[in-house]
């Protein structure tokens, strides 16, 4: 059965039974009103009976009295109609038999009420047939009845009508979002439902809307991965093979003047190409959260001391002077060679993209009990468009050349370095200024006390 005809089916049987508990409800609200209505009659008939038996009495006119009780009689329902006295002997009654002789209370529903005759006591009775008022019930109800029931049918059935649309509207985003479904696992991923916003399968919808935006995201990620990872690995392996080719002809025909040379090139290529090989894995453990910590307590100032040492030279190299600032105190909580391979990734950078006569500084402060370390450079900064994205994978910021000669990197760089941080619950910033030059800034210890913004 599908879901439509489940989600009709259930409105449709709610409506019978709240439908059904009206009608019950509103015939016996109809039957109850009748039944007070006939008793509030037989009151009255009863209070005209006893006023009308008084004045006879009072008179002594027997006559009188027994042409009451007959005309009584003749109303639909009344058993029998009678005065009795104080002695339980009948005053009254239609058959003039039956007065002076002790009452015989017969079959039926009695009412009394008394009558004041000054000295003398005396009751005025009336017996009713309780068929003929159920009768009488049943049949003043009989087009009430056919009334509530044509009113329910036609409810029913506006309400089936009803409940089948309802359903049918309810049951539509679910098929968008069901067709959805399959197209996304059939590989459109730019299919999207555009429902809007409004009830809860609405949301549904966007929130499915969303996914299948970051499944492309995702997909056009995975393709540009492959892409760059291929472009990175075509580039070292060419050059590889070409310089073999060069080699081994040389070798052959005797040539080696230029062999050497040649071979320094293969070497930096291989080199090149065992270490985009390394960025690559270590990326991907980070994503996949495979990273190894030892964590420890670290002094700071001696572990950008010992990044600055790794450095001075190729800065000497470059003349870019390389400096280190700030002082703390404060022990850092962290992994020793992962907190070294973040510098180092975030000097190689400053090195890479700092002109001659540059400066660079480490430097390590406390701040908000967080321990803060800086990487300063005065390079040519970064677009401020930029900044969103240099921590992804393979994004190098734009307008932000290399100088001439200075090695290509994979730009996974700062991906690592942004991974690393955060496997250590730590947080890492980039700010920078055009033309003046850019500051990374690693947060760590206290994450939670961090305050990065200041």
């Amino acid at each position: 059965m599908s879901i439509r005809a489940q989600l009709a089916g259930i409105i449709g049987s709610l409506l019978f039974i709240v439908i059904g508990v009206t009608a019950v409800g509103l015939y016996w609200a109809e039957r109850s009103a009748l039944l007070q209505k006939l008793e509030e009659t037989q009151e009255t008939q009863l209070s005209q009976f006893a006023q009308s038996l008084r004045d006879a009495l009072m008179v002594h006119d027997d006559l009188a009295a027994m042409n009451t009780a007959n005309a009584l009689l003749k109303s639909p329902g009344v058993v029998d109609a009678y005065a009795v006295g104080g002695q339980g002997l009948v005053m009254a009654h239609a058959q003039p038999a039956r007065v002076g002789k002790k009452e015989i209370k017969g079959e039926g529903v009695r009412r009394t009420q008394d009558i004041p005759l000054g000295n003398k006591k005396a009751t005025a009775v009336m017996v009713y047939d309780p068929s003929h008022l159920i009768k009488e019930v049943d049949r003043s109800l009989q087009p009430v009845v056919r009334r509530i029931a044509g009113v329910s049918l036609a409810a029913l059935g506006i309400g089936w009508v009803a409940a089948w649309l309802l359903a049918s509207r309810m049951i539509r985003p679910i098929r968008r979002i069901a067709e959805g479904t399959r197209r996304i696992a059939s590989g459109d991923l730019s299919h999207r439902l555009a429902l809007g916003r409004g009830n809860e399968l609405k949301r549904l919808a966007a929130d499915f809307d969303k996914m299948a935006e970051r499944l492309g995201e995702v997909d056009q990620m995975k393709k540009d991965f492959v892409s760059n990872v291929t472009h990175e690995l075509r580039s070292p392996l060419s050059a590889i093979e070409s310089y073999l080719n060069l080699v081994t002809d040389a070798v052959r025909e005797g040539d080696l003047s230029h062999t050497l040379d040649h071979l320094a090139i293969l070497r930096n290529n291989a080199t090149r190409l065992g270490r985009f090989i390394d960025d690559v894995l270590d990326l991907s453990k980070i994503e996949a959260r495979g990273v190894d910590l030892r964590m420890e307590a670290l002094d700071p100032v001696t572990l950008i001391n010992d990044v600055s040492t790794l450095f001075h030279a190729k800065a000497r190299e470059k003349s870019i002077l390389l400096t280190v600032g700030g002082t703390t105190k404060t022990t850092l909580w962290a992994d020793a060679d992962k907190m070294q391979q973040i510098l180092i990734n975030l000097v190689g950078n400053a090195l890479k993209f700092t002109p001659s006569g540059g400066k660079i500084v480490l430097s390590a402060t406390e701040e908000d009990h967080c321990v803060r370390l800086d990487v300063t450079d005065t390079g040519p900064g970064i677009p401020a468009n930029d900044l969103d994205r240099i921590f992804d994978r393979f994004e190098q910021a734009k307008n932000r050349a290399a100088p001439p000669g200075a090695p290509k990197g994979t730009g996974l760089g700062l991906a690592i370095a942004r991974g690393l941080v955060d496997a250590q619950g730590g947080t890492i910033t980039v700010k920078s200024v055009m033309g003046k030059g850019t500051t990374f800034s690693v947060f760590l210890k206290e994450p939670a006390a961090c305050n990065p913004a200041s």
